[in-house]
């Protein structure tokens, strides 16, 4: 089982095998959860924005901090499309 399931962990450093996890729920807040915050103000959506801005910034920083990826091609693709995230919403 160890060996069919390797695809989801090969591509991580060993001690960064969970880092689909903190990926996947940085996905989540981003299109979930983003949308429970400022219910009274519907209309107003600068807020979801800002938060959504610091939250990508955030993992941006945490993702060069660690560098979770054996191969640098694969940072430099996840730190480009983060930072190209974070141009369409500011």
């Amino acid at each position: 089982l160890a060996n069919t399931c390797r695809f989801l962990w090969q591509d991580y450093e060993p001690s960064m095998i969970y880092w689909d996890v903190v990926d996947t729920l940085r996905k989540i807040f981003l299109t979930g959860c983003i949308m429970f915050i400022d219910l009274q103000e519907g209309s107003n959506k600068i807020l979801r924005l800002a938060i959504a801005i610091v939250a990508s910034v955030l993992y941006q920083s945490i993702l060069l901090t660690f560098d979770p990826y054996k191969r640098k091609d694969n940072l430099y693709l996840a730190s480009l499309s983060n930072f190209l995230l974070i141009c369409c919403f500011s």
